[in-house]
């Protein structure tokens, strides 16, 4: 069923055109030229995403939106104003009032398209992670009141549950937070994208479509460590693959390039084996290990500093060592043996100022072990840690 988007306007060119652009693009339009209409007509059928113009006779777009939050039937609807109001305070206020986005007039048609299925692809995970929830919940009261009926082993299984919840606890809080935090990039171009050339377009455009790839990464990092938490030695892959260690590393140092140079961080690559190896692992998932280790390196390190690989080959254990380094603060040691665990980082999810549910080290830890090698985090001479990867190798 394709999503439903109610315009509101007093303008009836605009709902012409905005209806008309939405209409093509497969969306279910529901125009109104009243906010008085809006709350009427939402008691009868709800939508899926409101687009909201601010100056209306009788009852403002503000209004609209602050019945609209205050309503619990109404109030998860996400609210975009499109308006010609261009006074940052005219902003702030639509924001303050719940809005989740704001387009100036005139518009652009990329423009509202991009973030109208931005902010649905949002507002679907949301809705997604509360019907979790509340499986979840039904879940654990189910298993509750089993436990309570048992008399064999019934603390030691209080304690198991109690975890559970304060693992799923956590994990429901970092995901609500961790979605909204990729919206940062598109709620940062508002202001640049009224004026812009069409070159300048194209390129906010992508910051936009960027923001939507870091959501679905989000999503594929927590779906491969719910699968991983099933493998076994049974499910290790058996493959021998014959891998130029030098060139994966130079393909994993590009998906941070952008990231990286952003944050003014220098990036080395100290290769001291550059023959091909046979490693027991696929390309592909030796490529992830890398990754995540380098998006954590990029994501913790301050701006101005600099990260790294070194790679080493020791003939005698054939074991391959990868180290990525960084210049983060330092992992206290008796914090080390926790930073592998899912969904940890080291400060509070209310006070952290780094991105990420936390779940790059977990996978990189178990890509590795699954393939019969060893990761660890150790103290770096200068600033900053390093983490080693061993895997068995052997050269062709």
């Amino acid at each position: 069923m394709p999503d439903s988007i109610m315009i509101v306007d007093d303008n009836p060119d605009n709902l012409a055109v905005l209806k008309g652009v939405l209409s093509n693009h497969g969306y279910q339009v529901r125009p109104t030229n009243s906010g008085k209409m809006v709350l009427k007509s939402l008691q009868h059928r709800m939508v899926d995403l409101i687009l909201l113009d601010i100056r209306m006779p009788e009852m403002d777009g503000y209004e609209v939106c602050r019945q609209l939050k205050e309503n619990p039937e109404t109030q998860e609807i996400p609210v975009i104003f499109i308006s010609a109001l261009d006074d940052p305070r005219d902003k702030i206020k639509a924001f303050e009032t719940g809005a989740v986005d704001y387009v100036s007039k005139p518009f652009n048609e990329m423009e509202v398209l991009a973030r109208v299925s931005t902010h649905l692809q949002l507002h679907h995970l949301q809705q997604d992670l509360a019907r979790q929830n509340e499986v979840l919940e039904e879940l654990v009261a189910k298993r509750t009141e089993k436990l309570k009926q048992s008399n064999t082993a019934l603390s030691e299984s209080n304690a198991a549950l109690e975890k559970a919840l304060q693992v799923k606890n956590e994990f429901l809080m970092l995901m609500s937070h961790e979605f909204r935090t990729p919206l940062n990039g598109i709620l940062g171009m508002t202001s640049f994208l009224k004026n812009t050339s069409d070159e300048t377009q194209r390129e906010n455009i992508e910051i936009i479509d960027s923001s939507g790839w870091r959501l679905l990464k989000l999503v594929d990092n927590i779906l491969e460590t719910t699968k991983q938490g099933t493998m076994d030695s049974a499910t290790k892959v058996q493959l021998h693959q014959a891998i130029d260690i030098r060139h994966l590393c130079d393909e994993s140092l590009q998906t941070i390039a952008q990231l990286a140079l952003k944050k003014h961080i220098t990036v080395h690559l100290n290769p001291k084996y550059l023959k091909l190896l046979e490693i027991p692992m696929n390309t592909s998932r030796l490529r992830q290990v890398i990754g995540n280790l380098l998006d954590n390196a990029v994501n913790f390190s301050p701006e101005h500093s600099q990260i790294g690989i070194d790679i080493q080959y020791a003939q005698d254990s054939q074991q391959l060592f990868i180290d990525v380094w960084d210049s983060a603060e330092t992992i206290p040691n008796e914090e080390q043996h926790r930073i592998f665990d899912p969904f940890v980082q080291l400060c509070p999810i209310t006070t952290r100022s780094h991105e990420g549910p936390g779940l790059g080290l977990t996978l990189a830890r178990n890509l590795v072990e699954l393939h019969g090698g060893q990761i660890q985090v150790t103290e770096r001479e200068e600033q900053g840690n390093i983490f080693e990867v061993s895997l068995p190798a052997k050269p062709i």
